[in-house]
């Protein structure tokens, strides 16, 4: 259940705190702690998969990989990823609220029958104001509309085959079929000009994979390896994800048609180089009342309905046999209210008055019960060691693409705070829900600070304590991260301790840096910080780096890229502890190059840009601003350049020049605004 479910749709409060539903790319869902618009089937699932792989040692194959080396998410954007479409709870309340009868609504996941194989229901019951009408067929529009439809799934590849081609420019020829009286001029111009403003821009820019065999309907792709008891390893190592996410697209366009209850199908052909690209490039889109009665799958009090009853306003199916008198205590086991910063637990039953009606169960895109897809046990039942250590070794890549999500939610400017329910650990292969507190990354010697760890120990007492080593260990992995985000390669090698390395060692790329920083998220203690209950993964805090500091090249300069304007932002807990405020979890040092702000841009000053450079800064983090002269520039690159030599093997020999280290490593330190080691 919700921690909201005490409110009304009528209580102005509440509705502030739900997300508002706008179709606008740039305002989809904007609050990050109800719904997470970086937050796709994909990424659901290979967090599960990912959480099971480092946290439960439970291997599985790689869900992104196609094939070795290969990256399947290269080229995707966050506006193939993003969704404006309703994901959590919280969502569909949103949805339900814009009706004026209903007064409030409970959301319940329903656990799908592993037997039939059927996938995630979410069950929806309302409260009706008795003195408004609800108009049935304007909310289950709405619904179907808004719902996760069409943007969180894959393909069934077990007779399939898939494989890369080349960037070509691509076509798209329609054959639509109309309802008689509909089939006219007009219709037809202004079915193919949306479809075509929507498809052409896309389909000349991404690499087109494609699907063997006569191609697939909408029904077809529903039935992907999402709504079976276990996942194939086979079907997840062969993703296609990108030619569903346009076909999805395009369902929704021609949704918005006002015309679109009169079209029976739609034929769409990729053309290449003038010609129809063969038998197996046809996609039959079935927009009939059969398909749309399938992608919703909805059912009124275990009734199956279709768009004839949905238009028949006085159908027995809506108007009969509801929950009457129905509280929502019922419903609720206990409830969180929010007073003054504080949570307080209600154990008891709550009575709302208000008449609650079973409008019908929605599938769900959800991962709130991962167990119904067998997660993470596919490999038990592989018998070839062989294969088993190629999926074992694939696994190890999840961290990596972590990070490629956390930026989009970077770029959209998404709320950093909390998970969302889709993140649940509660229902997760594991016998006791892990720790999870606010990380603090400055490693700290104070044995009485209390460390995160990822084994479940019985005992609290029993977490080792890390050693100072591991302390450093696990800031240099952090600190070659980093700088591996400002583009830099470096050598192995740890500034923290003076020692002789191999003539042969070599440089660590940055792939390299970030698996080993993101690793050691896990595999190694990770101080944390007492008294704050935020959800803060570091992960977030890195990629919100990246984001502040192409945001704020935005609105100092008016550009994001290029050499002009410098701005770089550095995390510099790793170098030292920083004693910080109570709700302070991360140090960071802006670092910018510019003689003059003005230049006819936005900000006109220093004390202006520092306001706006405040106001782009998470609460969690501490910040420190300094100005230098774009003549100084050259020489922090050289700096940077002479502490972690880029693009070339770094060693020592013989004997090590201890004096010469301490003095990079104090400018390192006074850069950033640190103190010096005397």
């Amino acid at each position: 259940m919700d921690s909201q479910l005490e409110f009304s749709f009528e209580d102005q409060e509440f509705m502030e705190f739900l997300p508002q539903a706008n179709a606008n790319y740039q305002n989809r869902w904007a609050d990050f702690n109800t719904h997470d618009p970086g937050v796709t089937i994909i990424e659901a699932l290979k967090f599960s998969f990912e959480d099971m792989t480092y946290r439960w040692n439970q291997p599985v194959a790689d869900l992104l990989e196609n094939e070795k080396d290969v990256n399947a998410l290269k080229g995707w954007s966050p506006n193939l990823l993003l969704t404006q479409y309703a994901i959590s709870k919280t969502d569909y309340r949103r949805l339900l609220a814009i009706t004026p009868a209903i007064l409030n609504a409970v959301c319940q996941p329903k656990k799908a029958d592993p037997s039939k194989g059927k996938p995630q229901l979410l069950k929806l019951l309302i409260a009706t104001n008795p003195d408004t009408h609800l108009d049935h067929i304007s909310l289950m529009k709405s619904l179907y509309q808004k719902r996760a439809l069409g943007v969180y799934f894959t393909w069934n590849a077990k007779k399939q085959s898939f494989f890369y081609e080349k960037k070509v420019p691509i076509g798209v020829k329609l054959n639509v079929t109309f309802k008689a009286e509909q089939d006219n001029g007009v219709n037809r111009i202004v079915l193919t000009k949306e479809v075509a403003d929507f498809l052409l821009p896309i389909l000349e820019k991404v690499d087109y994979r494609q699907v063997s065999t006569n191609g697939y309907t909408l029904n077809q792709i529903f039935e992907g390896p999402f709504t079976s008891t276990v996942i194939n390893p086979e079907t997840l190592s062969k993703p296609c994800f990108r030619k569903q996410i346009i076909i999805a697209e395009l369902y929704e366009k021609i949704q918005a048609l006002p015309f679109v209850m009169h079209i029976l199908n739609i034929e769409m052909c990729i053309v290449k180089n003038g010609a129809a690209d063969g038998p197996y490039s046809s996609t039959v889109l079935p927009l009939d009342k059969k398909a749309f009665t399938c992608l919703g799958q909805l059912e009124i009090n275990g009734a199956p309905i279709d768009l004839e009853d949905l238009a028949n306003i006085n159908s027995p199916l809506i108007e009969s046999n509801f929950t009457e008198n129905t509280h929502l205590s019922e419903y609720i086991d206990e409830v969180k209210d929010y007073e003054n910063g504080k949570q307080k637990i209600y154990n008891g039953p709550i009575s709302i008055e208000g008449k609650y009606r079973n409008i019908g169960a929605f599938r769900s895109l959800q991962l709130s019960f991962p167990e119904n897809y067998g997660v993470g046990k596919n490999l038990d039942k592989v018998s070839n060691e062989d294969q088993k250590k190629v999926l074992e070794d694939r696994s190890k890549e999840f961290r990596t693409y972590l990070a490629f999500f956390d930026q989009i939610r970077g770029n959209i400017n998404a709320q950093m705070g909390q998970f969302p329910e889709i993140f649940s650990y509660k229902n997760s292969y594991c016998k006791k829900k892990p720790p999870i507190k606010i990380f603090d990354l400055t490693g700290p010697d104070d044995p009485e600070r209390s460390f995160y760890t990822d084994l479940d120990w019985p005992n609290q007492e029993e977490i080792p304590k890390p050693s100072e080593e591991m302390n450093r260990s696990f800031r240099q992995k952090r600190l070659n991260y980093l700088l591996a985000q400002q583009g830099f390669a470096f050598p192995n090698f740890n500034p923290f301790q003076f020692k002789e390395y191999d003539e042969k060692e070599q440089v660590i790329r940055v792939s390299k840096a970030k698996e080993d920083f993101l690793k050691s998220l896990w595999e190694e203690p990770t101080p944390v910080k007492i008294g704050v209950e935020a959800t803060i993964n570091p992960i977030f805090q890195s990629a919100m780096i990246q984001s502040l500091q192409k945001q704020i090249k935005i609105l100092l300069f008016g550009t994001a890229e290029g050499d002009e304007n410098k701005v770089f932002i550095f995390e510099h807990m790793f170098i030292q502890s920083i004693e910080q405020e109570k709700d302070m979890s991360m140090g960071v040092s802006v670092l910018i190059f510019d003689d003059q702000l003005s230049k006819g841009k936005r900000v006109a000053d220093q004390p202006m840009a520092e306001v706006i450079i405040k106001e782009l800064m998470p609460a969690y983090f501490h910040l420190h601003i300094q100005w230098k002269a774009s003549n100084q520039y050259e020489k922090f690159i050289e700096l940077i350049n002479q502490t972690y030599p880029p693009y070339q093997t770094f060693y020592f020999g013989d004997h090590i020049n201890k004096e010469k280290m301490k003095k990079l490593k104090n400018k390192w330190l006074n850069i950033n605004g640190l103190s010096a080691d005397n």
